[in-house]
């Protein structure tokens, strides 16, 4: 399992001064706490909205220990939707202060001109930005997919 390892700092006091005072010396090892990283994830797989809607509330979670601060990345990714016509791409991070177990994040939608069925895009948790959590195997990443509502 993995765990939270923490640097810690003792000050040694130190009688090695000719006139008799104290000097104290930094010394630091790492530490286990012990605690199970806690995993981040999104709430589904999917998220859907309106291609009247001017933006979309995806919901990420923390499960598992909430006791210390967990940040990630997340990032858009064009799929049938494209950045800059549909949705407004980003690569934000995404902070759990400790006590926090979600945390809802908004992507701004830009409108359909043209008539689609459906348009999609990606948003990923990135891997290599974690801190102080781990990554859901299953729920790393989702679709938004935006439904036109019109008929033809």
């Amino acid at each position: 399992s993995e765990h939270v390892n923490r640097d810690f700092s003792i000050g040694i006091l130190e009688n090695g001064s000719p006139n008799g005072q104290h000097q104290v010396s930094r010394q630091t090892s790492p530490i286990d706490s012990g605690q199970t990283l806690p995993t981040v994830q999104f709430a589904s797989t999917e998220f859907h909205v309106r291609d009247e809607e001017e933006f979309v509330d995806l919901e990420i979670l923390r499960i598992g220990n909430k006791s210390n601060r967990s940040e990630v990345t997340m990032a858009t990714k064009d799929h049938t939707a494209k950045a800059g016509d549909c949705y407004n791409a980003i690569e934000d991070a995404i902070v759990f202060e400790p006590g926090v177990s979600s945390v809802i994040h908004r992507i701004e939608l830009m409108g359909v001109t043209n008539w689609e069925a459906l348009l999609d895009f990606k948003v990923e948790l990135k891997p290599d930005s974690v801190f102080g959590a781990k990554i859901g195997r299953q729920l790393h990443s989702c679709r938004v997919k935006i439904i036109c509502n019109d008929t033809f």
